[in-house]
């Protein structure tokens, strides 16, 4: 979600130019539905489902054909990186039904969605202000859209992460198995203890 705010800067940083940055953040929400889609997938096939993936993902591309056909005419790139977005989208939200369905996942408490959400969007408007400060300070060349688009991904996850753990919508258990989250969790709780 944070590549749709800095989009401009990452596409400037790798191609020297803007153009194309509208096809760049609508195929960065392609990231979030593949995450869904292959994690849900992966749940599936550990249910010994090995099928039923392959056969939602045929589903999807089939959706991202018809969306292809209907929306390159009117919309060109734009139009496919959404048939593309929702395609994947379509075989995320089946295998996720699934999963619901026959009772394989936990059910989710409202209050860590809510949770959740907040996070995203403190993390937006956090990559945004960052990202526009360090825009405003630089003359607006590809070392500070590099600079720019770093800086604000890293600062942007930092606090995403940040506030899931302080929120504690990441339990300790499941944050175990991130890579260097056991260090992360001891600097936050020396801070808790000092303040």
């Amino acid at each position: 979600m944070g590549l749709w705010v800095i989009a401009e800067s990452v596409n400037v940083m790798l191609f020297v130019n803007g153009h194309g940055t509208e096809v760049l953040r609508w195929l960065g929400l392609t990231l979030a539905v593949s995450g869904a889609a292959v994690t849900s997938a992966a749940v599936l096939q550990g249910r010994d489902h090995f099928y039923l993936p392959a056969i939602h993902l045929s589903i999807g591309i089939i959706v991202k054909i018809s969306l292809n056909i209907l929306l390159i005419p009117a919309f060109t790139t734009i139009g496919a990186a959404a048939a593309t977005v929702t395609g994947i989208g379509v075989t995320a939200l089946l295998n996720i039904i699934f999963i619901y369905r026959k009772g394989y996942a936990v059910k989710i408490q409202a209050l860590h969605v809510v949770k959740g959400g907040a996070a995203l969007l403190f993390m937006l408007l956090f990559t945004w202000i960052l990202h526009t400060c360090l825009m405003t300070a630089g003359e607006g060349g590809r070392g500070v859209h590099a600079i720019a688009a770093v800086c604000s991904a890293t600062g942007g996850g930092g606090i995403f992460l940040h506030l899931l753990l302080r929120w504690k919508v990441i339990s300790s258990p499941e944050s175990s198995y991130l890579p260097g989250m056991d260090r992360l969790e001891k600097i936050l709780l020396v801070k808790e203890r000092s303040a």
